[in-house]
């Protein structure tokens, strides 16, 4: 039993661990850009580790200050220059998004 403890205990730790330098990475990241005058949003790619490292990993970011984009494909809609180019335009890939 006390092996199965210290066995849970040992992966809970490297999971905060995790958490921690991916937190601790978007600070600073964060942090650069601000003292460079950069308006923009520090984001996460949705590429993270597959399974549950993902929503560890994201919410490491989100606790650095950073924006966590999105968590999967589905949770928005995204044009690239592609996707507008194929369109004829901008207004025409809105459209189109808005009807897929």
């Amino acid at each position: 039993p006390v092996y199965r403890v210290l066995q849970g205990e040992r992966t809970a730790l490297e999971v905060l661990t995790r958490c921690s330098a991916v937190a601790y990475q978007t600070h600073l990241a964060v942090k650069i850009a601000k003292e460079h005058g950069w308006k923009g949003r520090i984001a996460a790619t949705r590429k993270t580790t597959p399974g549950t490292f993902r929503l560890v990993e994201k919410y490491g970011v989100l606790v650095g200050g950073g924006d966590t984009h999105r968590y999967s494909l589905s949770a928005m809609t995204m044009l690239k220059d592609n996707h507008v180019d194929a369109a004829g335009g901008i207004t025409a890939a809105v459209h189109q998004a808005k009807r897929a």
